[in-house]
């Protein structure tokens, strides 16, 4: 799967395999339950997101977010 900064994409996985997504942009992720629970993460760009399907995961939701431009307030 292929997104871009402001683009949203979806993606199934495969019952019993480990996963791992990274990205080099900031990214909001939506796990969606076969029980309806929805779980959102939001890391940074470079950081991976590990997740083992065991069949109780419907989709996951991926959101990427543009990489802040200029100096950025730490607080």
């Amino acid at each position: 799967m292929e997104i871009k900064p402001g683009e949203t994409g979806s993606m199934k996985l495969a019952i019993g395999e480990e996963t791992i997504i990274n990205h080099n942009r900031p990214a909001l992720y939506q796990v969606v339950t076969s029980g309806g629970s929805v779980i959102e993460v939001e890391l940074p760009g470079g950081v991976d997101f590990k997740i083992k399907n065991e069949g109780d995961i419907a989709s996951i939701k991926l959101i990427l977010f543009d990489a802040p431009s200029g100096p950025t307030e730490i607080v």
